[in-house]
């Protein structure tokens, strides 16, 4: 049975994600047979590892959509297939499929290999789509023949025209044939680290066509922790319940269900119920839909963090550049603290020009302070000379005394707003929030202009909240967007709120004409304390003052403000809870 150290929630944090694999396939699969006797329509690549072919029968229109991309491997039968471009592969297969007939949609059992069998002008032709990520590959074949391929030269197997279709290796067990002693051959290989491997990979070794999260799922139905290496006494009970989920594919007992986390987010999806997603909640789905709201979701969460982090990448090279600029400054500074030095070597110079040895390289003189002082001396140079060269460089100093402290403002300011930038970048939600602080870097010159990374999908400015009392409050989520909240979209009344001494976002308190309860500041100042620096704090201090006492920083960058007659809330960070109709963002 389950060791008792094995919680069913902590296992349940460690397990696999759902994984498109033999099973879930065979359940598309199942979708897809009421399409024998469609028409093949455009053919399409919306990424380098992708693939759809649109497909008409009656009135009705779907496409296959094919990916191969190894994160996001799939196959599945949408309505609307995503726009893409007619690459040299594409238009092959538009010329030699555009019009065929689909004759059948089929793969072996716990096989990973579909062919798409068509009716032709030109005769019978197949397009074999191989599900295995950066392996696999999409081939169209004729007479046994390659005809071309997404992946000409993929991997042992190169797929190049004229030469015979050589298939993917079929595995040697499925699980619906699986033994005690395929687990236990399967238990006695050594795992990367040395040592027996767990008991899910031990599964998903023995029986061939299944995913992490099956081989999971068939630990947690044999009372097995997926965590430890399976015992001798587990076999049996492994491959039974491996041999129960086999003959219930190899039976199409199929119910498709999308799981969503308590957020409401998809979060997974399977074939037959799982006991592995236990706590999340299920809905009926077809299967491709299922997929298809994971991996979008997984796809787009993906996509936001590789922008997220471009984005942090060009941050820190401008905040390493100011960086360097603040320390060649100190260097100056310092340079400029020595002027008067300067000018009493140079006046002292002219004043004991008797005691300069012709050619010396310096000279000790007694100084203002009655101390000796040591100048040094160009012994190219007379005395008269090298008292005019320290008056060139007193003056030179003077003058970078008077430019440094505006050069020092004028740096501080940008790297108060390069560190507010990095703060926005990390609490970024979505591509909407990415969006706006990208628009930021490339009106700062630290992004090129052209292509978005992302697209906006609103342009209302900043999160909106709704507050105790029917208040709304609004949250900044760029430097320009803090700007126009705070000085367009909030009137004078309205209280604006800003983690007091650290980078964080502007928050207004719209307040139609009443003012708001206490209840409603406070969770305004909590918002104001989630969306900065200090999230993970316990406590963080929150100015609020009324709009109109808040000013542009003059000279200073987008988002930066001065304030009076505020007061200071310390606060919990935090969120608002959800309101039934109140808006999320």
């Amino acid at each position: 049975m389950v060791s008792p150290a094995m919680d069913a929630s902590s296992s349940r944090s460690r397990a696999p994600s759902a994984s498109f694999d033999s099973v879930i396939l065979a359940a598309v699969l199942v979708e897809c047979r009421p399409l024998a006797g469609a028409r093949v329509g455009r053919v399409l690549q919306p990424a380098a590892a992708d693939l759809t072919v649109g497909l008409r029968w009656g009135r009705g229109a779907r496409a296959l959509r094919v990916s191969l991309e190894p994160r996001w491997t799939r196959l599945v039968l949408t309505r609307r297939a995503p726009e893409g471009e007619a690459t040299p592969f594409a238009q092959m297969l538009r010329s030699r499929l555009e019009g065929a007939t689909v004759r059948a949609i089929e793969a072996l059992p716990f096989e990973r290999v579909v062919t798409v069998s068509f009716e032709t002008l030109e005769g019978p032709q197949d397009l074999v789509i191989e599900l295995m990520g950066r392996f696999g590959n999409v081939v169209l074949r004729a007479g046994g023949l390659v005809i071309g391929a997404l992946r000409p030269s993929a991997g042992r197997r190169p797929a190049t025209p004229g030469r015979p279709y050589e298939p993917p290796a079929r595995p040697a067990r499925t699980p619906a044939t699986v033994t005690a002693d395929d687990v236990m051959a399967a238990s006695a290989q050594p795992s990367a680290g040395g040592g027996p491997p767990q008991a899910w990979r031990a599964v998903m070794a023995a029986a061939g066509g299944l995913g992490p999260a099956h081989a999971w799922e068939i630990c947690l139905r044999a009372g097995v922790d997926p965590m430890r290496p399976a015992a001798l006494e587990d076999a049996g009970r492994l491959a039974e319940a491996a041999r129960g989920l086999g003959d219930a594919v190899l039976a199409g007992a199929f119910a498709p269900a999308l799981y969503r986390d308590a957020r409401g987010e998809p979060t997974a999806y399977a074939a037959l119920p799982m006991r592995l997603f236990d706590g999340l909640y299920p809905e009926p789905a077809s299967m491709s839909q299922a997929v298809e709201a994971v991996v979008g979701r997984a796809a787009e969460v993906a996509r936001v963090e590789e922008v997220r982090a471009s984005l942090a990448a060009s941050l820190a090279a401008a905040s390493a550049r100011v960086a360097r600029a603040l320390d060649a400054l100190a260097a100056d500074e310092r340079a400029a603290a020595n002027a008067d030095r300067l000018r009493e070597a140079g006046e002292l110079l002219l004043a004991y020009q008797a005691r300069v040895t012709p050619g010396a390289s310096e000279v000790e003189v007694v100084g203002y302070d009655g101390r000796p002082l040591c100048i040094a001396l160009d012994p190219a140079l007379g005395p008269v000379q090298n008292a005019q060269t320290y008056f060139k460089r007193y003056a030179r100093a003077q003058a970078a005394r008077r430019r440094l402290p505006a050069r020092r403002a004028a740096l501080e300011a940008e790297r108060a707003s390069l560190e507010a930038a990095a703060t926005a970048i990390a609490r970024a939600e979505d591509a909407d929030d990415l969006w706006e602080i990208e628009q930021d870097l490339i009106a700062a010159g630290l992004r090129r202009r052209g292509r978005p990374v992302v697209a906006p999908r609103t342009t209302e400015a900043g999160r909106t909240f709704e507050l105790p009392g029917g208040i709304r409050a609004r949250v900044g989520r760029s430097a320009r967007e803090n700007d126009r909240l705070t000085f367009e979209v909030a009137g004078p009344n309205d209280l604006w709120l800003h983690a007091r001494g650290m980078p964080g976002a502007h928050v207004v308190l719209l307040t139609p004409g009443r003012p708001p309860t206490e209840e409603a500041v406070r969770a305004a100042a909590a918002l104001a304390a989630y969306y900065s620096a200090g999230r993970a704090a316990a406590k963080v201090p929150v100015d609020v003052t009324a709009r109109r006492y808040v000013r542009r920083m003059r000279g200073g960058q987008p988002g930066q403000v001065t304030y009076t007659h505020e007061r200071t809330l310390v606060v919990t960070p935090g969120l608002p809870p959800r309101r039934p109709g109140a808006p999320s963002r």
